[in-house]
């Protein structure tokens, strides 16, 4: 994913570090989208990338008009490689986290949980 300033773009590339070269690995997700928060996971059986949010280009409009998401893209890097959108449990009137770009995100192992903080949305946010 990303943005140049002229495009969006929803590839993934990987690079062989030790032969210096990049592979386009042909795996999309949803719209292009930029400025998301991404963590890559020590799984069992494979590693996993977790994707939250960014702009989101979903009408084809381009850059002024992606909408925050709040979406969760789930890559799975073992031998099938495909990706995944799990969509979170609706526990009762619990607060779900606005979409929002330029989030950091942390993985806590010993529970299983993502966390994200921050981010913004029209203006700065400050919570988990």
């Amino acid at each position: 994913g990303g943005w140049n300033s002229e495009t969006q773009f929803n590839d993934l590339f990987v690079l062989d570090v030790e032969g210096k070269d990049w592979s386009d690995l042909d795996l999309a997700w949803g719209a292009p989208r930029w400025n998301m928060a991404v963590q890559l996971v020590e799984a069992i059986p494979s590693w996993r990338v977790f994707i939250f949010g960014g702009s989101a280009d979903r009408q084809g409009e381009g850059r002024s008009m992606g909408i925050f998401d709040r979406r969760i893209g789930v890559l799975d890097l073992g031998e099938d490689q495909k990706w995944d959108a799990p969509v979170p449990e609706e526990r009762g009137a619990r607060e779900k986290p606005l979409g929002r770009e330029h989030t950091a995100m942390c993985y806590d192992s010993e529970d299983s949980r993502l966390f994200i903080y921050g981010g913004w949305a029209n203006k700065w946010l400050d919570g988990c």
